[in-house]
């Protein structure tokens, strides 16, 4: 929940503490990389930041504990609300998604040690029309979906 605050609020400090600093991130088209990559990426123009608002909405939660480590998947629906030097400029894009989160215990305590985001559906509402997910990027409606390989 820090996460989404952090993101929606333009906290990058907060976001930051969501993870360790050796994470491996994998939004699908949007960005695959460390950390600090990440930061500078949604702190940029063609990032998070380049949205006049967003809004994040966690639902379904699954979190399975096995000793230090923990495996997550969390639904989420994100809203953008692009400003004029963003791709989307002017356009309200909604994605459904989820994160794939793998969590450790470390010493200092329980963050984020690898996510991969699932995309399911985007919509850009100024086109009225959905938008294609790449099929690396899609999730899957079996058990063949990259949560069952996590």
């Amino acid at each position: 929940m820090r996460y989404y605050r952090g993101i929606d609020r333009t906290d990058f400090d907060l976001v930051r503490s969501c993870f360790f600093d050796d994470a491996e991130l994998d939004y699908g088209p949007w960005f695959q990389g460390g950390l600090d990559d990440f930061i500078s990426y949604a702190e940029g123009p063609t990032g998070l930041a380049g949205q006049d608002r967003t809004f994040h909405f966690a639902g379904n939660t699954i979190i399975d504990i096995d000793g230090d480590r923990a495996h997550s998947e969390v639904y989420v629906m994100a809203q953008h609300w692009s400003a004029d030097a963003h791709e989307w400029a002017g356009a309200f894009v909604t994605t459904w998604l989820r994160y794939i989160d793998r969590f450790e215990r470390r010493k200092d305590g329980w963050r984020i040690a690898s996510r991969q985001v699932v995309i399911e559906a985007i919509r850009q509402d100024t086109a009225g029309m959905w938008l294609d997910v790449p099929p690396s990027a899609s999730g899957r409606r079996d058990r063949t979906d990259i949560v069952y390989a996590r």
